[in-house]
């Protein structure tokens, strides 16, 4: 058969186009890959001006908007792609990261098992969203394995460090593992100062002085108005001896935010070192009233009552200070028990409850939410959601779980 010359040209013409679309496609992931996301937009704008229907095309600015963390404009992507004939099970995948990132975990997880398991695209993506899975669910070696997927996948992104820590601190590693940990996201993310600023205080606590005192004043020089490293200045000057220094550091805060419990407490602790237990008191019992469940707060101020001659109410400061005590040694004890038994759904709406009712709402309310991401209209939990919000006053979200109830079936 004779192949006229029209039809070579159209072939070779339609070979070469092909492979000019793989090699945009490669640059395009390799963009991705190295965070630059502006250079990936531009070898996407190619691909869609060379074929604006391009179904893939559009599958992979739904990839690159996941990357940016863009999930409304992921979405129509998404949506276009499908529109436009691309295979769902890849959409789906996609749409699995999303919903992993907005906490519907149970609608997440089996699609990105399977993904990570066949070996799917996104790898990094599909990672982070079994991480995050696993992490909410306190599933620990799972998530420690999905995070090292992560790393595996993206090296140059710092929150897997950063996750990796939140398995560290609840199985009780040594603070040198979470320093590291810090120090390979930093080297990521030299300006996620967030993290440096936890190094630092962690530093601190290990007695690597010197150390962290170089990562409060670099975390200082970057945010001079940032209290927490003016406080951290303040501690690292209290360690080395520096008493005035420190004073003026704690002097320092407290003009800046006059709530500041961590500062209002060593001020107090070095003016009853000077002999002044009766400016000490009025710190600590402004301390005491912000954070009133506090027990080292309160024990520092039993302590200043009692030199400036209160004995009485000292002792009744004390007691509240080691009831408090007795509080967070159960917190600590239901927190171990929820690591070893992280499938156990009631221990954690014991937890929740516990917390609620013994003062300490933020984190009650953290372990609320993650019982009812796995069960939305859990009976026992959303009926003392209702409970709290109603003595709350907060009669929107008290109505909300009580249509949680009834939406299940269950009467509240």
């Amino acid at each position: 058969m004779i192949i006229s010359g029209a039809i070579i040209f159209a072939l070779l013409l339609i070979h070469r186009l092909m492979q000019r679309v793989s090699t945009e496609h490669l640059a395009f992931e390799q963009a991705v890959a190295e965070r630059k996301y502006d250079l990936a937009q531009s070898y996407l704008d190619k691909m869609l001006a060379s074929d604006p229907k391009s179904a893939s095309a559009y599958y992979l600015k739904a990839e690159l908007e996941i990357a940016r963390d863009r999930p409304d404009e992921a979405m129509s992507g998404m949506r276009k792609a499908l529109e436009l004939g691309y295979a769902n099970p890849p959409i789906e995948v996609l749409r699995a990261i999303l919903l992993a990132r907005a906490g519907k975990f149970q609608e997440a997880e089996p699609i990105l098992i399977q993904a990570y398991s066949k070996g799917e695209s996104p790898k990094a993506g599909i990672a982070e969203g079994l991480s995050r899975i696993f992490l909410g669910r306190l599933r620990l070696a799972e998530a420690s394995k999905a995070i090292e997927a992560w790393m595996q996948a993206d090296p140059l992104d710092d929150r897997p460090y950063l996750w990796r820590n939140e398995i560290d601190e609840r199985i009780d590693s040594e603070p040198d593992v979470i320093i590291l940990n810090y120090q390979n996201a930093l080297k990521r993310n030299p300006t996620n100062f967030k993290a440096r600023l936890s190094m630092a205080q962690l530093l601190m606590k290990a007695n690597r002085t010197d150390e962290a005192n170089a990562e409060f004043a670099e975390y200082h020089k970057n945010d001079p108005d940032n209290v927490q490293a003016m406080v951290g200045l303040g501690q690292i000057a209290l360690l080395k001896g520096d008493t005035e220094s420190a004073e003026q550091w704690f002097t320092s805060v407290l003009e800046k935010d006059a709530t500041n419990i961590t500062a209002l407490g060593e001020l107090a602790q070095i003016e009853i070192q000077k002999g002044l237990p009766e400016s000490a008191c009025k710190h600590l019992q402004k301390a005491s009233e912000l954070s009133p469940f506090d027990s080292e707060i309160l024990y520092k101020y039993s302590q200043a009552l009692k030199l400036s001659g209160d004995s009485g109410l000292a002792r009744t400061v004390a007691d509240k200070a080691n009831k408090l005590k007795l509080d967070q040694d159960k917190i600590q004890d239901l927190r171990k028990a929820i690591v070893q038994k992280p499938d156990d759904l009631e221990l954690r709406v014991e937890a929740a409850q516990w917390l609620i009712n013994h003062g300490h709402e933020k984190e009650g309310l953290e372990w609320a939410e993650l019982v009812l991401k796995q069960k939305p209209s859990h009976r026992s939990m959303c009926q003392a959601l209702v409970e709290f919000y109603t003595k709350k006053q907060d009669y929107g979200l008290a109505n909300y779980y009580e249509s949680q109830l009834k939406g299940s079936g269950v009467k509240p």
